[in-house]
């Protein structure tokens, strides 16, 4: 996985619906983040749940509502071309 890939598919995804109306970067902390901890392991179970606990420290279960499925389907996109 590489920060162009993922931003493309997190943005696109846009999992808090900030990106109307936030800065484009809004997203690059926990991009950054993911990229880091994934970075020796990239199984599509391993990043689903480190999206999904990134996005849950940096934004709290009252803003991010997704769950660890729809997460993995996330991860699924990211590492499909590994």
């Amino acid at each position: 996985m590489n920060y162009e890939r993922v931003k493309l598919v997190i943005d696109s995804w846009d999992p808090i619906d900030l990106l109307y109306f936030a800065p484009k970067n809004e997203y690059d902390f926990e991009i950054k983040r993911i990229l880091e901890l994934t970075s020796q392991d990239d199984t599509v179970e391993f990043v689903g749940n480190i999206i999904y606990k990134v996005f849950l420290e940096s934004f709290g279960d009252n803003t991010f509502t997704k769950n660890l499925e729809e997460c993995i389907g996330i991860a699924k996109q990211l590492t499909a071309s590994n």
